[in-house]
């Protein structure tokens, strides 16, 4: 859980640098960075399948896993964790080089 939890510290962080391009966008993006949390208390409160309508966010597969135990959605999570990398890293590198 450690290690999903680092890797969705580092997407909130390459969300903040790559959507912004001041200080003031930087403070209202790591506001909305933090709607990326917002999969955490769907499996605890929404019993049904549409939990699984915030299976983009990585933070609803470390709750998934928390509560059911289950090396599957770990593994779900860490992959979409690295989508998210992917495609912020590529945003990032295209914003570097101009």
């Amino acid at each position: 859980m450690a290690l999903l939890g680092s890797v969705q510290a580092i997407i909130v962080s390459l969300m903040i640098i790559t959507l912004s391009s001041n200080k003031l966008e930087g403070m209202a993006v790591t506001k909305l960075a933090a709607l990326t949390l917002l999969g955490i208390p769907a499996p605890f409160f929404i019993d049904s399948y549409y939990q699984f309508a915030v299976g983009f966010l990585p933070s609803f597969w470390v709750a998934k896993a928390m509560q059911n135990e289950a090396v599957l959605y770990f593994s779900i999570g860490l992959v979409v964790a690295l989508v998210w990398y992917y495609f912020l890293a590529k945003h990032l590198f295209r914003k570097l080089a101009g």
